[in-house]
């Protein structure tokens, strides 16, 4: 089955199921970074994917496609030089990134997003991490914070 058929379907615990192994099918899908029109290829794929991403309700599919996108991004972002300047994947970014800080604060979604929206800023212009990466790192700490304090309290508790 393809994604857009499962995307027409009820979204049955079945159809979520099926969704989920497509999407992880595809994590092995890499971005060929030459020539310049196979890149753009790749990221108008991307660029579906991302709608989805931003369309779809479900948890389960959400995290997958978060999975997805940075199964395929983090050997972009190790290889990615002024390919950024390239208008697909500045869209790509710019589609995805505020939505996916925005749900990486809730707490049912940030394992999932906080290594995406990672990704995300180091594909990014350098215009768009130097105007972005300190909301994200302070999103990070304000979380281990809470996390930290927790631990520290447990361990005060049962020792």
């Amino acid at each position: 089955m393809e994604l857009k058929e499962l995307r027409k379907k009820e979204q049955s615990p079945y159809v979520i199921q099926n969704t989920v192994s497509l999407i992880m099918g595809v994590k092995f899908f890499r971005i060929k970074m030459y020539p310049v029109e196979e890149f753009e290829a790749s990221f108008h794929f991307m660029q579906e994917c991302a709608q989805y991403f931003l369309e779809v309700k479900d948890k389960d599919i959400k995290h997958a496609l978060a999975g997805l996108f940075v199964e395929i991004l983090v050997p972009v972002a190790g290889a990615v030089k002024n390919e950024v300047n390239v208008p697909c994947l500045r869209n790509f970014v710019e589609s995805l990134y505020d939505t996916t800080l925005d749900l990486s604060t809730r707490k049912k979604h940030s394992l999932a997003l906080y290594p995406l929206v990672t990704c995300l800023l180091c594909v990014s212009q350098k215009q768009l991490f130097l105007n972005r990466w300190h909301v994200f790192l302070s999103s990070c700490l304000s979380n281990l914070k809470v996390h930290s304090n927790r631990l520290f309290y447990l361990s005060l508790k049962y020792n």
